[in-house]
């Protein structure tokens, strides 16, 4: 399963948040009385004969952490002598097999491969690659780095290079590199100055943006941090920070300066509306008659990636703006076994 036994010891790290102080909770968390064992047994009966118990494998696969699903997988193979993955792979189709193939496969694995594909063939899918690129942990990203070069042969900054202009691969690069302070200390005088280095660098600055004072700041300070220098930019220039980009960047760094800032505020409120994004394009494809897509895409790897870091939040912020529950939506848009394992990783398995 694990190619690489440095990503393994990068993705045992439970990474709850982009910063420290930001208090998010996954609706997945560390199973009490775990046991891979009698999860791969359960599995095994489920999967075993004609027809499968698709009930009780969304509440093994789905009621699990990543790594207790790759400590099954490892109990599995020992037990029965194949693999749990393509086990399940066989016996599961649609949106539905493509859900549960993602939260089998290792995070750090899954992240290179939503880079892999945001960046591979004609054209780049930018969307998807500031979405990874920008809402993930500098140890996140170390892991992914290791992934990516494991599965491609290939070094992941020079790829994504290839694929973008200057200005957009030194801010993706500087992210790779994971130079973002992890404290949540937050220094007030280095706020203020931060602050004055950007208003110098944009509005203030006579011949254009110095793109490269924006990169530096915005990747290297934690996020309550940068949260303070936005309030002291604010102060000082009577402008918000969203604004200034908009004014001084185009194009797609202007995209991704944008996303960073929105996830500094509120990474939960980005995938919330992310997740209602994804949903209206579901429900609008099913009323035309058109199935599959981006769409259920956007959903998997949302679930995927987010479950275990802050869709507790997600959810909150979900129902705050749309004023409907998330679940509600899920019900009505998607169907069958695809809306169960949504709805139970939605769910969680926390017992409060």
């Amino acid at each position: 399963m694990f190619n690489n036994p440095n990503i393994f010891s990068l993705i045992l790290v439970s990474i709850f948040s982009l910063s420290k102080g930001y208090k998010a909770s996954g609706t997945i968390v560390k199973s009490s009385n775990f046991n891979a064992i009698t999860d791969a047994q359960t599995l095994n009966t489920a999967l075993a004969g004609f027809g499968t118990k698709d009930k009780v494998v969304i509440g093994v696969i789905c009621g699990r952490t990543n790594y207790e699903r790759q400590l099954i997988a490892s109990e599995y193979n020992r037990l029965f002598g194949r693999s749990l993955h393509k086990h399940i792979a066989s016996d599961t189709s649609g949106n539905y097999g493509d859900l549960m193939d993602a939260l089998m496969v290792p995070s750090a694995e899954f992240d290179a491969s939503l880079i892999k594909k945001s960046i591979k063939g004609f054209g780049t899918d930018f969307e998807l690659l500031i979405e990874v690129m920008l809402t993930r942990t500098p140890r996140q990203m170390a892991a992914t780095n290791q992934a990516y070069s494991a599965l491609y042969k290939k070094d992941m900054a020079d790829d994504i290079k290839g694929d973008v202009n200057r200005d957009v691969q030194d801010l993706l690069v500087r992210l790779i590199e994971g130079k973002r302070d992890q404290s949540n200390t937050v220094n007030l005088e280095m706020a203020k100055k931060d602050a004055q280095s950007l208003n110098q660098a944009g509005l203030a600055k006579i011949g254009g943006t110095n793109m490269e004072v924006f990169i530096n700041i915005l990747t290297t300070r934690n996020y309550e941090q940068l949260a303070k220098t936005f309030e002291e930019y604010e102060i000082l220039t009577k402008v918000s920070m969203e604004k200034t980009i908009e004014s001084e960047m185009s194009g797609k760094i202007k995209t991704a300066f944008l996303v960073l800032v929105e996830c500094i505020q509120s990474p939960s409120g980005f995938f919330a509306r992310k997740l209602h994004k994804a949903l209206k394009i579901t429900f609008e494809n099913i009323q035309k008659g058109i199935l599959g897509g981006t769409n259920e895409e956007a959903l998997i790897r949302i679930f995927v990636t987010r479950s275990e870091v802050d869709m507790v939040q997600i959810k909150q912020d979900y129902q705050k703006i749309y004023k409907t529950p998330l679940e509600t939506h899920l019900r009505h848009d998607v169907s069958r076994y695809f809306q169960d394992a949504l709805v139970a990783l939605l769910q969680g398995n926390r017992k409060n």
